[in-house]
């Protein structure tokens, strides 16, 4: 069960009256996490709060701080910290840290807590993904590499018919529904991408689709394979691949 869910303008003004008082004292370290500061300020997570809602019981144990949970997470990843355990130290031991995902020292998330978020989040049966990391397969001889094909050409598929497969599959009114993230596609869709929609951030007129395979421009390798004669015409800057 949800309860006592956080608004953004209440942790606006959270942030804004509590790192004011911090300033004198942690001010390095506050421009230092001014980036991740300012990201976790425009991260609107009211709309949350229904996303997740059919996703908690509605009798029991109110399940409390889920959007700090959430900002928790974040900040974690802007920080590039890769142990949950290890990060909730540091919410514990660092009042800013703690003020930055909207809580105070005294009321920081637990470990158990972070754990129980991504279950709900990942929409998969965690006690058969563990049983399923047990089982053992068959070694496969990983292949010989393969020479590169040369100019304007591919490396042949491994498997013909792939595409056709997906795309008749589609087709049929099928999907795949099974995704243990759709829960967090649905989440980054909604909050991130449109937001960013909403802010003009995207332009929605001027978007490119692309997907596996796909040409696209980018910085060279020296290791890459030219698809240009720049070389042989005395131009050594192009970065076409």
């Amino acid at each position: 069960m949800l309860k006592n869910w956080s608004s953004h303008a209440d942790y606006q003004q959270f942030i804004i009256s509590n790192l004011s008082c911090f300033y004198k004292s942690f001010s390095k370290k506050i421009i230092e996490l001014e980036p991740s500061i300012s990201k976790l300020y425009c991260l609107d997570l009211d709309i949350l709060r229904e996303i997740l809602k059919p996703y908690y019981s509605n009798i029991g144990r109110p399940a409390t701080l889920q959007p700090e949970i959430f900002r928790s997470f974040s900040l974690m990843l802007f920080q590039k910290e890769t142990s949950i355990t290890n990060w909730v130290k540091k919410l514990h031991a660092s009042e800013l840290l703690a003020t930055c995902i909207g809580c105070t020292i005294n009321n920081v998330p637990s470990l158990g807590a972070h754990y129980d978020f991504i279950s709900r989040l990942w929409l998969s049966n965690l006690s058969t993904d563990r049983s399923n990391l047990r089982k053992i397969y068959s070694y496969k001889r990983k292949p010989s590499k393969i020479k590169a094909p040369g100019k304007n050409k591919k490396l042949p598929n491994k498997k013909t018919g792939v595409v056709k497969r997906v795309s008749d599959f589609f087709e049929a009114g099928r999907s795949f529904s099974l995704r243990a993230e759709r829960l967090l596609q649905k989440i980054f869709s909604l909050v991130a991408v449109v937001t960013s929609f909403n802010l003009n951030l995207i332009e929605k007129d001027n978007l490119t689709v692309g997907g596996d395979g796909t040409c696209v421009h980018c910085k060279s390798s020296y290791y890459g394979s030219k698809v240009c004669d720049c070389r042989q015409n005395g131009i050594c800057g192009c970065l076409l691949l």
